[in-house]
Protein backbone atom coordinates (compact mmCIF):
# COMPACT_ATOMS: atom_id res chain seq x y z
CA UNK A 1 0.00 0.00 0.00
CA UNK A 2 2.64 1.90 1.00
CA UNK A 3 4.61 1.36 -2.25
CA UNK A 4 1.89 2.34 -4.20
CA UNK A 5 1.17 5.76 -2.71
CA UNK A 6 4.25 6.45 -2.82
CA UNK A 7 4.51 5.74 -6.81
CA UNK A 8 1.61 7.71 -7.59
CA UNK A 9 2.37 10.66 -5.57
CA UNK A 10 5.90 10.43 -7.14
CA UNK A 11 4.70 10.40 -10.47
CA UNK A 12 1.63 12.78 -10.48
CA UNK A 13 4.09 15.27 -8.31
CA UNK A 14 7.07 14.99 -11.36
CA UNK A 15 4.30 15.26 -14.38
CA UNK A 16 2.84 18.54 -12.48
CA UNK A 17 5.85 19.77 -11.99
CA UNK A 18 7.16 19.57 -15.72
CA UNK A 19 3.58 20.34 -17.42
CA UNK A 20 2.53 23.72 -15.14
CA UNK A 21 6.43 24.75 -15.45
CA UNK A 22 6.01 24.01 -19.05
CA UNK A 23 2.69 25.77 -19.48
CA UNK A 24 4.25 28.77 -17.67
CA UNK A 25 7.49 28.87 -19.83
CA UNK A 26 4.74 28.50 -23.22
CA UNK A 27 2.79 31.23 -21.98
CA UNK A 28 6.29 33.47 -21.76
CA UNK A 29 7.77 32.24 -24.66
CA UNK A 30 4.24 32.86 -26.76
CA UNK A 31 3.86 36.36 -25.49
CA UNK A 32 7.49 37.12 -27.41
CA UNK A 33 6.79 35.77 -30.44
CA UNK A 34 3.71 36.97 -30.49
CA UNK A 35 5.86 40.19 -31.03
CA UNK A 36 8.32 38.97 -32.98
CA UNK A 37 6.12 36.47 -35.56
CA UNK A 38 2.99 37.96 -37.44
CA UNK A 39 -0.40 35.92 -37.02
CA UNK A 40 -0.25 34.87 -39.66
CA UNK A 41 2.60 32.53 -39.73
CA UNK A 42 1.09 31.23 -36.31
CA UNK A 43 -2.24 30.37 -39.02
CA UNK A 44 -0.05 27.73 -40.84
CA UNK A 45 1.64 25.84 -37.97
CA UNK A 46 -2.08 25.88 -36.66
CA UNK A 47 -3.37 24.08 -40.38
CA UNK A 48 -0.26 22.03 -40.48
CA UNK A 49 -0.86 20.82 -37.44
CA UNK A 50 -4.63 19.79 -37.71
CA UNK A 51 -3.63 16.79 -39.75
CA UNK A 52 -0.54 16.44 -38.20
CA UNK A 53 -2.16 15.06 -35.15
CA UNK A 54 -4.41 12.22 -37.21
CA UNK A 55 -0.62 11.07 -38.07
CA UNK A 56 0.62 10.89 -34.92
CA UNK A 57 -2.75 9.10 -33.84
CA UNK A 58 -1.38 6.39 -37.44
CA UNK A 59 2.43 6.65 -36.08
CA UNK A 60 1.58 5.26 -32.62
CA UNK A 61 -1.15 2.79 -33.09
CA UNK A 62 -1.96 1.65 -29.96
CA UNK A 63 1.44 0.60 -29.20
CA UNK A 64 2.68 2.61 -26.11
CA UNK A 65 0.39 1.20 -23.71
CA UNK A 66 0.74 -2.08 -25.37
CA UNK A 67 4.96 -1.97 -24.11
CA UNK A 68 3.71 -0.34 -21.10
CA UNK A 69 1.11 -3.34 -19.99
CA UNK A 70 3.22 -6.51 -21.21
CA UNK A 71 5.36 -7.39 -19.13
CA UNK A 72 6.41 -10.65 -21.18
CA UNK A 73 7.93 -8.51 -23.64
CA UNK A 74 11.82 -9.56 -24.53
CA UNK A 75 14.94 -7.25 -25.58
CA UNK A 76 14.35 -9.48 -29.26
CA UNK A 77 10.24 -8.20 -29.04
CA UNK A 78 11.37 -4.50 -28.49
CA UNK A 79 13.87 -4.18 -30.89
CA UNK A 80 11.35 -5.94 -33.95
CA UNK A 81 8.98 -3.18 -32.65
CA UNK A 82 11.49 -0.39 -32.59
CA UNK A 83 12.34 -1.46 -36.17
CA UNK A 84 8.66 -1.42 -37.31
CA UNK A 85 8.57 2.13 -35.69
CA UNK A 86 11.15 3.30 -37.36
CA UNK A 87 10.02 2.34 -40.87
CA UNK A 88 6.68 3.38 -40.09
CA UNK A 89 7.96 6.37 -39.27
CA UNK A 90 10.43 6.82 -42.48
CA UNK A 91 7.02 6.35 -44.59
CA UNK A 92 4.28 8.21 -42.81
CA UNK A 93 6.74 11.27 -43.21
CA UNK A 94 7.13 10.49 -46.86
CA UNK A 95 3.08 9.98 -47.42
CA UNK A 96 2.63 13.50 -44.69
CA UNK A 97 5.51 15.09 -47.29
CA UNK A 98 3.37 14.41 -50.12
CA UNK A 99 0.33 15.54 -48.44
CA UNK A 100 1.85 19.00 -48.32
CA UNK A 101 0.74 20.10 -51.84
CA UNK A 102 -2.97 19.08 -51.87
CA UNK A 103 -3.36 20.31 -48.16
CA UNK A 104 -1.79 23.95 -49.27
CA UNK A 105 -4.07 23.56 -52.38
CA UNK A 106 -7.23 22.93 -50.26
CA UNK A 107 -6.76 25.99 -47.78
CA UNK A 108 -5.42 28.22 -51.18
CA UNK A 109 -1.96 28.52 -49.24
CA UNK A 110 1.03 27.98 -51.10
CA UNK A 111 3.59 28.42 -48.01
CA UNK A 112 1.94 25.23 -46.55
CA UNK A 113 4.13 23.30 -48.61
CA UNK A 114 7.33 24.13 -47.35
CA UNK A 115 5.99 24.30 -43.06
CA UNK A 116 4.09 20.85 -43.78
CA UNK A 117 7.42 19.37 -45.41
CA UNK A 118 9.33 20.99 -42.72
CA UNK A 119 7.41 20.03 -39.69
CA UNK A 120 7.15 16.06 -41.23
CA UNK A 121 10.24 15.51 -39.57
CA UNK A 122 8.81 16.08 -35.92
CA UNK A 123 6.43 13.15 -37.15
CA UNK A 124 9.44 11.08 -37.99
CA UNK A 125 11.61 11.98 -34.66
CA UNK A 126 8.41 11.35 -32.95
CA UNK A 127 7.95 7.80 -34.26
CA UNK A 128 10.99 6.56 -33.53
CA UNK A 129 10.85 7.85 -29.72
CA UNK A 130 7.65 5.52 -29.49
CA UNK A 131 9.41 2.53 -27.60
CA UNK A 132 11.98 4.22 -26.16
CA UNK A 133 9.62 6.31 -24.45
CA UNK A 134 7.19 3.49 -23.80
CA UNK A 135 9.72 2.12 -21.92
CA UNK A 136 10.89 4.93 -19.56
CA UNK A 137 6.73 5.06 -18.53
CA UNK A 138 6.93 0.76 -17.91
CA UNK A 139 9.81 1.74 -15.55
CA UNK A 140 7.85 4.51 -13.80
CA UNK A 141 10.89 7.31 -14.66
CA UNK A 142 8.84 9.78 -14.65
CA UNK A 143 11.10 12.48 -12.95
CA UNK A 144 13.31 11.91 -15.37
CA UNK A 145 10.94 12.19 -18.36
CA UNK A 146 9.38 14.87 -16.91
CA UNK A 147 12.89 17.35 -16.23
CA UNK A 148 14.16 16.06 -19.92
CA UNK A 149 11.28 17.43 -21.15
CA UNK A 150 11.51 20.89 -19.73
CA UNK A 151 14.99 21.41 -19.87
CA UNK A 152 14.80 20.61 -23.72
CA UNK A 153 11.54 22.89 -23.83
CA UNK A 154 13.58 25.62 -22.24
CA UNK A 155 16.30 25.57 -24.27
CA UNK A 156 15.05 25.25 -27.58
CA UNK A 157 12.65 28.22 -26.84
CA UNK A 158 15.68 30.71 -26.54
CA UNK A 159 16.33 28.80 -29.94
CA UNK A 160 12.87 29.81 -31.13
CA UNK A 161 13.18 33.30 -30.33
CA UNK A 162 16.71 34.04 -31.34
CA UNK A 163 15.33 32.74 -34.68
CA UNK A 164 12.26 34.90 -34.87
CA UNK A 165 14.50 37.70 -33.62
CA UNK A 166 16.72 37.50 -36.64
CA UNK A 167 13.90 37.78 -39.06
CA UNK A 168 13.20 33.68 -39.65
CA UNK A 169 9.61 34.11 -39.29
CA UNK A 170 7.37 31.02 -39.28
CA UNK A 171 10.41 28.89 -39.34
CA UNK A 172 11.59 30.21 -35.85
CA UNK A 173 8.26 28.31 -34.48
CA UNK A 174 9.35 24.89 -36.72
CA UNK A 175 12.90 24.99 -35.56
CA UNK A 176 11.70 24.45 -31.96
CA UNK A 177 9.59 21.54 -32.58
CA UNK A 178 12.59 20.17 -34.92
CA UNK A 179 15.09 20.32 -32.48
CA UNK A 180 13.02 19.60 -28.95
CA UNK A 181 12.20 15.53 -30.72
CA UNK A 182 15.45 15.45 -32.27
CA UNK A 183 17.01 16.02 -28.88
CA UNK A 184 13.99 13.87 -26.80
CA UNK A 185 14.39 10.98 -29.53
CA UNK A 186 18.41 11.18 -28.47
CA UNK A 187 18.18 11.65 -24.74
CA UNK A 188 15.36 8.74 -24.82
CA UNK A 189 17.11 6.12 -26.94
CA UNK A 190 20.34 6.14 -24.71
CA UNK A 191 18.74 5.28 -21.88
CA UNK A 192 17.37 2.60 -23.71
CA UNK A 193 19.74 1.45 -26.22
CA UNK A 194 17.27 -0.90 -28.92
CA UNK A 195 18.44 -2.75 -32.10
CA UNK A 196 17.70 -1.87 -35.25
CA UNK A 197 16.86 -4.75 -38.25
CA UNK A 198 16.48 -4.57 -41.49
CA UNK A 199 14.01 -7.63 -41.48
CA UNK A 200 11.02 -7.15 -39.40
CA UNK A 201 9.96 -10.45 -37.19
CA UNK A 202 6.42 -9.69 -37.07
CA UNK A 203 6.00 -12.49 -34.15
CA UNK A 204 5.95 -9.78 -31.02
CA UNK A 205 3.14 -8.40 -32.55
CA UNK A 206 1.22 -11.50 -31.94
CA UNK A 207 1.71 -10.85 -28.19
CA UNK A 208 0.35 -6.81 -28.35
CA UNK A 209 -2.08 -6.75 -31.33
CA UNK A 210 -5.27 -7.64 -29.47
CA UNK A 211 -4.38 -4.96 -27.23
CA UNK A 212 -2.71 -2.52 -29.07
CA UNK A 213 -5.53 -2.47 -32.20
CA UNK A 214 -8.00 -1.98 -30.22
CA UNK A 215 -6.22 1.09 -28.52
CA UNK A 216 -5.47 2.65 -31.62
CA UNK A 217 -9.36 2.55 -33.04
CA UNK A 218 -10.39 3.81 -29.75
CA UNK A 219 -7.71 6.60 -30.19
CA UNK A 220 -8.93 7.22 -33.87
CA UNK A 221 -12.70 7.15 -33.44
CA UNK A 222 -12.26 9.51 -30.16
CA UNK A 223 -10.33 11.99 -32.23
CA UNK A 224 -12.75 12.07 -35.13
CA UNK A 225 -15.67 12.13 -32.17
CA UNK A 226 -13.68 15.29 -30.62
CA UNK A 227 -13.52 17.25 -33.63
CA UNK A 228 -16.36 16.57 -35.83
CA UNK A 229 -18.27 19.80 -34.18
CA UNK A 230 -15.85 22.17 -35.04
CA UNK A 231 -16.04 21.00 -38.38
CA UNK A 232 -19.36 21.02 -38.86
CA UNK A 233 -19.57 24.54 -37.48
CA UNK A 234 -17.25 25.53 -40.28
CA UNK A 235 -19.18 23.92 -42.65
CA UNK A 236 -22.75 25.10 -41.69
CA UNK A 237 -22.69 28.33 -39.54
CA UNK A 238 -19.88 30.59 -40.61
CA UNK A 239 -15.66 30.94 -39.38
CA UNK A 240 -16.80 33.65 -36.72
CA UNK A 241 -19.09 31.04 -35.11
CA UNK A 242 -16.32 28.44 -35.19
CA UNK A 243 -14.40 30.85 -33.47
CA UNK A 244 -16.68 31.27 -30.59
CA UNK A 245 -17.21 28.02 -30.30
CA UNK A 246 -13.47 27.12 -30.11
CA UNK A 247 -11.89 29.91 -28.01
CA UNK A 248 -15.13 28.78 -25.19
CA UNK A 249 -14.00 24.90 -26.33
CA UNK A 250 -10.50 25.37 -25.12
CA UNK A 251 -10.99 27.35 -22.34
CA UNK A 252 -12.97 24.62 -20.97
CA UNK A 253 -10.63 22.32 -21.66
CA UNK A 254 -7.79 24.15 -19.62
CA UNK A 255 -8.89 23.07 -16.54
CA UNK A 256 -9.31 19.54 -17.56
CA UNK A 257 -5.95 19.56 -19.13
CA UNK A 258 -3.75 20.64 -16.64
CA UNK A 259 -5.68 18.27 -13.59
CA UNK A 260 -6.29 14.80 -14.98
CA UNK A 261 -3.37 15.04 -17.44
CA UNK A 262 -0.88 14.94 -14.64
CA UNK A 263 -2.39 12.01 -12.90
CA UNK A 264 -3.45 9.92 -16.15
CA UNK A 265 0.06 9.04 -17.43
CA UNK A 266 0.44 7.63 -13.96
CA UNK A 267 -2.20 5.51 -13.51
CA UNK A 268 -1.87 2.96 -16.15
CA UNK A 269 1.66 1.70 -14.96
CA UNK A 270 1.27 1.34 -11.86
CA UNK A 271 -2.39 -0.17 -12.03
CA UNK A 272 -0.93 -2.35 -14.19
CA UNK A 273 1.13 -4.08 -11.75
CA UNK A 274 -2.46 -5.22 -10.09
CA UNK A 275 -4.32 -6.21 -13.36
CA UNK A 276 -5.16 -9.28 -11.80
CA UNK A 277 -6.07 -8.08 -8.47
CA UNK A 278 -9.74 -6.26 -9.77
CA UNK A 279 -11.01 -5.78 -5.99
CA UNK A 280 -7.86 -3.81 -5.12
CA UNK A 281 -7.87 -1.84 -8.50
CA UNK A 282 -11.66 -0.82 -8.13
CA UNK A 283 -11.12 -0.02 -4.34
CA UNK A 284 -8.54 2.38 -5.19
CA UNK A 285 -9.81 3.73 -8.32
CA UNK A 286 -13.08 4.62 -6.63
CA UNK A 287 -10.64 6.63 -3.69
CA UNK A 288 -9.18 8.29 -6.35
CA UNK A 289 -12.49 9.14 -8.24
CA UNK A 290 -14.05 10.81 -4.69
CA UNK A 291 -11.12 12.79 -4.18
CA UNK A 292 -10.97 14.37 -7.92
CA UNK A 293 -14.89 14.66 -7.70
CA UNK A 294 -14.68 17.09 -4.52
CA UNK A 295 -12.38 19.15 -6.79
CA UNK A 296 -14.06 18.89 -10.35
CA UNK A 297 -17.94 19.08 -9.01
CA UNK A 298 -17.22 22.68 -7.40
CA UNK A 299 -14.98 23.65 -10.18
CA UNK A 300 -17.83 23.59 -12.80
CA UNK A 301 -19.69 25.38 -10.83
CA UNK A 302 -17.51 28.58 -10.49
CA UNK A 303 -16.03 28.44 -14.25
CA UNK A 304 -20.08 28.13 -15.02
CA UNK A 305 -20.16 31.51 -13.05
CA UNK A 306 -17.07 33.50 -13.47
CA UNK A 307 -17.32 32.66 -17.49
CA UNK A 308 -18.20 36.48 -18.32
CA UNK A 309 -15.43 37.61 -16.51
CA UNK A 310 -12.87 35.05 -17.69
CA UNK A 311 -14.13 35.58 -21.17
CA UNK A 312 -13.47 39.29 -21.60
CA UNK A 313 -10.18 39.57 -19.45
CA UNK A 314 -8.84 36.54 -21.63
CA UNK A 315 -9.75 37.24 -24.76
CA UNK A 316 -11.40 40.73 -24.60
CA UNK A 317 -15.49 42.56 -25.20
CA UNK A 318 -15.47 41.32 -29.26
CA UNK A 319 -15.73 38.02 -27.71
CA UNK A 320 -18.66 38.13 -25.41
CA UNK A 321 -20.96 35.60 -27.79
CA UNK A 322 -18.37 32.81 -26.45
CA UNK A 323 -19.80 33.24 -22.77
CA UNK A 324 -23.10 31.04 -23.10
CA UNK A 325 -21.31 28.32 -24.54
CA UNK A 326 -18.63 28.61 -22.51
CA UNK A 327 -20.66 28.36 -19.63
CA UNK A 328 -22.63 25.37 -20.96
CA UNK A 329 -19.13 23.24 -21.57
CA UNK A 330 -18.23 23.99 -18.03
CA UNK A 331 -21.02 22.17 -16.73
CA UNK A 332 -19.37 18.99 -18.51
CA UNK A 333 -15.94 19.77 -16.29
CA UNK A 334 -16.91 17.77 -13.40
CA UNK A 335 -17.47 14.62 -15.50
CA UNK A 336 -15.44 15.13 -18.14
CA UNK A 337 -12.21 15.15 -15.21
CA UNK A 338 -13.39 11.70 -13.98
CA UNK A 339 -14.42 10.59 -17.30
CA UNK A 340 -10.81 11.17 -18.42
CA UNK A 341 -9.46 9.01 -16.38
CA UNK A 342 -10.87 5.60 -17.26
CA UNK A 343 -9.33 5.14 -20.22
CA UNK A 344 -5.88 4.19 -17.76
CA UNK A 345 -8.38 1.56 -16.18
CA UNK A 346 -9.53 0.03 -19.01
CA UNK A 347 -5.80 -0.20 -20.19
CA UNK A 348 -3.98 -1.41 -16.92
CA UNK A 349 -6.38 -4.60 -16.69
CA UNK A 350 -6.33 -5.55 -20.30
CA UNK A 351 -9.61 -4.71 -21.25
CA UNK A 352 -8.62 -2.41 -24.50
CA UNK A 353 -11.91 -3.80 -26.38
CA UNK A 354 -14.54 -2.68 -24.09
CA UNK A 355 -12.20 0.67 -24.15
CA UNK A 356 -12.93 0.96 -27.61
CA UNK A 357 -16.44 -0.52 -27.08
CA UNK A 358 -17.25 2.31 -24.43
CA UNK A 359 -15.62 4.99 -26.96
CA UNK A 360 -17.84 3.64 -29.94
CA UNK A 361 -20.85 4.49 -27.84
CA UNK A 362 -19.71 7.91 -26.81
CA UNK A 363 -18.87 8.48 -30.13
CA UNK A 364 -22.91 7.84 -31.50
CA UNK A 365 -23.73 10.08 -28.78
CA UNK A 366 -21.29 12.51 -29.47
CA UNK A 367 -22.29 12.80 -33.08
CA UNK A 368 -25.82 12.74 -32.79
CA UNK A 369 -25.83 15.66 -30.42
CA UNK A 370 -23.73 17.29 -32.90
CA UNK A 371 -26.31 16.83 -36.18
CA UNK A 372 -29.59 17.23 -34.02
CA UNK A 373 -28.27 20.36 -32.37
CA UNK A 374 -27.08 22.24 -35.46
CA UNK A 375 -29.77 20.75 -37.78
CA UNK A 376 -32.56 21.26 -35.70
CA UNK A 377 -31.40 25.06 -33.88
CA UNK A 378 -28.26 25.32 -35.91
CA UNK A 379 -26.50 27.87 -33.16
CA UNK A 380 -23.53 27.22 -31.01
CA UNK A 381 -24.88 27.39 -27.83
CA UNK A 382 -27.62 24.46 -29.23
CA UNK A 383 -24.55 22.51 -30.13
CA UNK A 384 -23.10 22.99 -26.35
CA UNK A 385 -26.27 22.08 -25.08
CA UNK A 386 -26.07 18.57 -27.35
CA UNK A 387 -22.23 18.43 -25.90
CA UNK A 388 -23.55 18.44 -22.65
CA UNK A 389 -26.27 16.03 -23.06
CA UNK A 390 -24.19 13.41 -24.32
CA UNK A 391 -21.31 14.00 -22.20
CA UNK A 392 -23.96 13.22 -19.41
CA UNK A 393 -25.11 9.82 -20.89
CA UNK A 394 -21.55 9.07 -21.93
CA UNK A 395 -20.52 9.10 -18.36
CA UNK A 396 -23.64 6.87 -17.43
CA UNK A 397 -22.43 3.93 -19.68
CA UNK A 398 -18.94 4.62 -19.38
CA UNK A 399 -18.99 4.57 -14.97
CA UNK A 400 -21.29 1.22 -16.01
CA UNK A 401 -18.86 -0.35 -18.29
CA UNK A 402 -15.75 -0.07 -15.48
CA UNK A 403 -17.55 -0.43 -12.30
CA UNK A 404 -20.01 -3.46 -13.16
CA UNK A 405 -18.60 -5.42 -16.33
CA UNK A 406 -14.92 -4.76 -16.22
CA UNK A 407 -14.04 -4.45 -12.45
CA UNK A 408 -17.42 -5.93 -10.97
CA UNK A 409 -17.59 -3.92 -8.46
CA UNK A 410 -20.70 -2.01 -7.01
CA UNK A 411 -22.70 0.54 -9.09
CA UNK A 412 -24.47 1.57 -6.22
CA UNK A 413 -21.12 2.25 -3.90
CA UNK A 414 -19.96 4.12 -6.48
CA UNK A 415 -22.50 6.43 -6.92
CA UNK A 416 -23.07 7.00 -2.90
CA UNK A 417 -19.30 7.76 -2.61
CA UNK A 418 -20.08 10.58 -5.28
CA UNK A 419 -22.87 11.70 -4.02
CA UNK A 420 -21.35 13.83 -1.62
CA UNK A 421 -18.94 15.63 -3.74
CA UNK A 422 -21.65 16.33 -6.44
CA UNK A 423 -23.72 17.92 -3.38
CA UNK A 424 -20.84 20.00 -2.30
CA UNK A 425 -21.11 21.24 -5.99
CA UNK A 426 -24.68 21.77 -6.02
CA UNK A 427 -24.19 23.75 -2.68
CA UNK A 428 -21.21 26.24 -4.47
CA UNK A 429 -23.85 26.53 -7.70
CA UNK A 430 -26.78 27.56 -5.54
CA UNK A 431 -24.85 30.34 -3.87
CA UNK A 432 -22.97 32.00 -6.52
CA UNK A 433 -26.37 31.80 -8.29
CA UNK A 434 -28.18 33.78 -5.22
CA UNK A 435 -25.01 35.91 -4.92
CA UNK A 436 -24.69 36.85 -9.31
CA UNK A 437 -28.50 37.48 -9.19
CA UNK A 438 -28.79 39.66 -6.12
CA UNK A 439 -25.20 41.30 -6.68
CA UNK A 440 -23.54 43.37 -9.74
CA UNK A 441 -20.01 44.40 -9.93
CA UNK A 442 -18.83 46.74 -12.44
CA UNK A 443 -14.87 45.93 -12.43
CA UNK A 444 -14.11 42.29 -13.94
CA UNK A 445 -11.17 41.94 -11.79
CA UNK A 446 -12.94 42.63 -8.69
CA UNK A 447 -16.05 40.46 -9.51
CA UNK A 448 -13.80 37.76 -10.52
CA UNK A 449 -11.81 37.99 -6.90
CA UNK A 450 -15.09 37.96 -4.86
CA UNK A 451 -16.56 34.96 -6.64
CA UNK A 452 -13.32 32.99 -6.60
CA UNK A 453 -13.12 33.98 -2.66
CA UNK A 454 -16.54 32.80 -2.09
CA UNK A 455 -15.83 29.91 -3.64
CA UNK A 456 -12.82 28.81 -1.56
CA UNK A 457 -14.79 29.67 1.21
CA UNK A 458 -18.05 27.28 -0.04
CA UNK A 459 -15.54 24.97 -1.09
CA UNK A 460 -13.75 24.75 2.77
CA UNK A 461 -16.70 24.95 4.31
CA UNK A 462 -18.18 21.65 2.50
CA UNK A 463 -15.04 19.71 2.84
CA UNK A 464 -14.87 20.27 6.49
CA UNK A 465 -18.90 19.16 7.31
CA UNK A 466 -20.21 17.19 3.94
CA UNK A 467 -17.14 14.87 2.98
CA UNK A 468 -15.45 12.09 5.23
CA UNK A 469 -11.91 13.67 5.05
CA UNK A 470 -11.97 17.55 6.43
CA UNK A 471 -9.79 19.70 4.63
CA UNK A 472 -6.53 18.49 6.10
CA UNK A 473 -7.30 14.90 5.66
CA UNK A 474 -8.69 16.01 2.06
CA UNK A 475 -4.90 16.68 1.21
CA UNK A 476 -3.88 14.40 2.99
CA UNK A 477 -5.62 11.33 0.82
CA UNK A 478 -5.07 13.29 -2.10
CA UNK A 479 -1.48 11.44 -1.94
CA UNK A 480 -3.31 7.75 -2.13
CA UNK A 481 -2.86 7.01 1.45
Amino acid sequence: MTSLKKEITSGVFYIAISRYSGIILNIFISAILARLVPPSDFGLIAIVNVVMTFFYILSDIGLSPAIVQKKELTKYDLDHIFSFTFYMGLVLTIVFFICAWPLAYLYNEPQVVSVAQLMSIVLLFNCIKIVPNALLTKAKRFKFQSFTGLSVGFFTSIISVSAAYMGFGVYALILSGIISNLLILIIFYFQNPLHLYLRIDLTPFKKIFSYSAFVFLFNSINYFSRNLDKLLVGKYLNLTSLAYYEKSYNLMMMPLQNITFVITPVLHPIFSEFQNDLKFVADKYLKLLVILAYISFPLSAYIYFVAPELIQIIYGPKWLPAITPFKILALTLGQQILISTTGSIFQAVNSTKLFFIGGCICAFLMITSFFISLSIWGTITALAWGFLIAQTLNSFQTYYLVFKILLHSSIKKMIIDLSKPLLSGIILFIILFLFSKNVTIGNLFASLIIKSLISILVWTICMQFISEYGVRGFFQNFKMK
